[in-house]
């Protein structure tokens, strides 16, 4: 037996007595036949198509997200598939020409068209700020590669609003830049961990300051270096947003592992487990989002424009299309499971962290009413030291009427009548100020109802201790005024944190 492509023969081993065989690469050639003897058996025209490099583009959306993240669409087609896709970044117009490798998922390896996004948190990066190009590249079979145009973006860079946060931020950055002077980064360090008021007093912050600046002093090597500015960002992030940013972490790696196992096909024990963590991470991620918004408003943090364009969304709309993911994987629709959850982490880059947006008009006067109660509650605080201090002390039950650890004005002895240092008519006059503060309270309550269509209950219970007060005040009975005041910066003070939790939630 014979192969003849054209005019070239070749000829086939033999096996045994009634078998042959034949392995032959083509690369070239328009007609190939079979033949023994004389005799044709068969015949193929043949058109060699040459196997090209992929071809990888980005898609439209590649960029920077509101969560700081860099986004990479792609798309990669190849004649016979692609087997992996990655990017390739480097800075621009830098002396360096250091590459970093940035991994993107493939959905399908080896299909002839491919399409996916990755997200890469890069605000920890040396080069974060910094102008740099990125470049995808996709693999086939044959080993060949092909490259998409280079996208430029700026890096995004985190923006640190605590004073200590941005201090130990500043001596990371020393770091990288003079990796050489340890010793001075660690005296630097040393000093911003010796004032722990200045960060709340956290020891877990306390002790990685410690643990940097003693590292820094005592070893030299490189691996030394990577671990402290790992440790410092993880610091200045504590500092920052508390358990905001571990949360976000944690959320994003569950969401890439889950992705992988869907593409790989894994088995659906593995895919439970990873829904299973996934959605007690989002219920942590979006826990730590409304507690940061309502440190944020007690703080009086600065609220930034609203986009008219942004999308409501709820808490639960999130936890649907998880569960909707997790009834489509169990059905064995993997690929319909992966493109929900692309929709779902897609949705979560959208919100943005870090800042609080400004609020619609209704919630814009909700935070007014919020203001104004503290205003109102230090108000109120005065008008107790004053009636404390017009108080006789002769009665046993007297410190009843006080806050645990409220350290008391002036002193006066048992027996001793209530003066009045400021003339102004005592306390049936300071009655005609109680009066005035329940009714500030009173417009408070009304405004909050016409902006969140819901007054916490403890305001109203601190109207009623402040109408008693003021009946107190006026029939001459310090000691019972006392209380009732105190009991109305108690229930003030529970409903800014109810409102505070409403806001946030909202």
């Amino acid at each position: 037996k014979l192969l003849r492509l054209d005019q070239e023969t070749i000829a086939f081993d033999r096996i045994d007595a009634h078998n042959h065989e034949l392995e032959y690469t083509l690369e070239h050639g328009s007609r190939l036949s079979l033949r023994q003897g004389e005799d044709e058996l068969a015949a193929w025209t043949l058109q060699m198509v040459p196997d090209m490099p992929p071809v990888v583009t980005f898609g439209e959306d590649t960029g920077s997200t509101p969560r700081l993240a860099v986004r990479l669409d792609y798309q990669a087609t190849d004649d016979y598939g692609v087997i992996s896709v990655h990017a390739e970044m480097l800075r621009v117009a830098a002396d360096t020409e250091k590459v970093e490798r940035l991994d993107v998922p493939l959905p399908v390896p080896g299909a002839r068209e491919a399409a996916d996004t990755a997200y890469h948190d890069l605000t920890a990066h040396p080069w974060a700020g910094l102008e740099v190009e990125i470049t995808l590249l996709a693999e086939d079979a044959a080993g060949q590669i092909g490259a998409s145009e280079p996208f430029t973006l700026t890096l995004p860079e985190r923006d640190f609003r605590h004073p200590v946060a941005r201090a130990v931020i500043e001596q990371r950055r020393n770091l990288f830049a003079q990796p050489d002077r340890q010793p001075v980064t660690a005296r630097a360090l040393a000093a911003i961990g010796s004032d722990p008021k200045s960060y709340d007093e956290d020891i877990v912050v306390y002790l990685s300051l410690r643990i940097a600046a003693r590292r820094l002093a005592m070893e030299h090597s490189e691996t030394m270096l990577d671990e402290v500015q790992k440790l410092l960002w993880d610091t200045a992030l504590r500092i920052e947003d508390g358990p905001l940013s571990l949360a976000e972490r944690q959320l994003r790696e569950l969401q890439r592992r889950l992705m992988d196992a869907l593409a790989r096909n894994a088995p659906d024990h593995e895919v439970e487990q990873l829904m299973d963590e996934l959605k007690q991470a989002l219920d942590k991620y979006l826990q730590a989002m409304a507690e940061q918004a309502q440190r944020q408003m007690q703080q009086g943090a600065e609220m930034q424009p609203m986009d008219p364009n942004a999308r409501m969304v709820q808490p639960q709309d999130l936890q649907k299309m998880l569960d909707r993911a997790r009834e489509l994987s169990r059905m064995g629709a993997k690929d319909a499971a992966r493109e929900m959850l692309r929709q779902l982490q897609e949705m979560l880059e959208s919100l943005k962290s870090g800042t609080m947006q400004a609020m619609p008009q209704q919630m814009q006067q909700g935070n007014q009413a919020m203001r104004e109660l503290g205003e109102l509650m230090g108000n109120q605080q005065r008008l107790m030291d004053r009636t404390f201090r017009q108080t006789p002390r002769d009665s046993q039950d007297w410190r009843r009427g006080m806050q645990p650890g409220q350290q008391p004005g002036r002193q006066q002895q048992p027996g001793q009548q209530g003066g009045n240092p400021q003339g102004d008519g005592g306390m049936p006059g300071m009655a005609g100020e109680q009066e005035m503060l329940r009714r500030q309270l009173g417009e408070i309550m009304r405004q909050l109802g016409e902006s969140m269509g819901q007054i916490p209950g403890a305001l109203g219970r601190a109207e009623q201790a402040m109408r008693r007060a003021r009946g107190a005040l006026s029939r001459d009975q310090g000691e019972q005024a006392v209380e009732q005041q105190t009991e109305a910066i108690d229930q003030m003070a529970q409903g800014l944190r109810e409102m505070a939790e409403q806001m946030a939630q909202q």
